[in-house]
This record gives C-alpha cells, structure tokens and sequence, in this order.
C-alpha cells in the first residue's frame, strides 16, 4: 500500500508541477481545489477538506473541499472531529 501511495504522491507532484509552469495555479484557491481533488483519488476516498483555524473566535471552518463552498462548513474547535486533528497534530 506504501508504494502506491507513493506512487500516486509521486504523479501529484509532477500534475503539480506541470500545471504551476503552465500557470494554472497561481491562485491559492485553485491550488486547494487541486489538491482537494488529487487527494480524493490518491487516498481512493470520496471527499478531501481543508480547514483553517480562527484562534480569535476558536472556530474551524472550511477553506476547501469536495462538493462544498467555502466557509459552508464552521465547527467550534472543541468536541469537534477537525478541532482534535488541529489540537493533537494528527
């Protein structure tokens, strides 16, 4: 399973940086979006997300994902699944 992880990590990289040359992705935006749908495909699962931490209000909410807006999605940081990720660092 290691192998095709990397293997997939390594065709990412190189879609990456064909497209940055190309420069399709210079809008940190697109970047998440690329990366939202590379991840689905590399780790073989539906959806990807990415969520930013607001120290200020101790919420979390979406930057990025699968099938959804931005800033659709807002959890407070404790009791939530994303909040223990951002605590624990895992």
């Amino acid at each position: 399973m290691f192998k095709t992880m990397r293997l997939h990590m390594d065709r990412l990289k190189a879609k990456r940086t064909a497209e940055f040359a190309m420069g399709l992705l210079t809008k940190p935006d697109k970047f998440l979006s690329f990366y939202t749908r590379a991840m689905t495909k590399a780790t073989d699962s539906e959806r990807c997300s990415v969520f930013i931490y607001d120290p200020e209000r101790d919420k979390v909410w979406l930057k990025a994902g699968t099938g959804v807006k931005e800033s659709e999605i807002e959890v407070p940081k404790a009791g939530s699944v994303v909040g223990d990720v951002i605590a624990s660092g895992k």
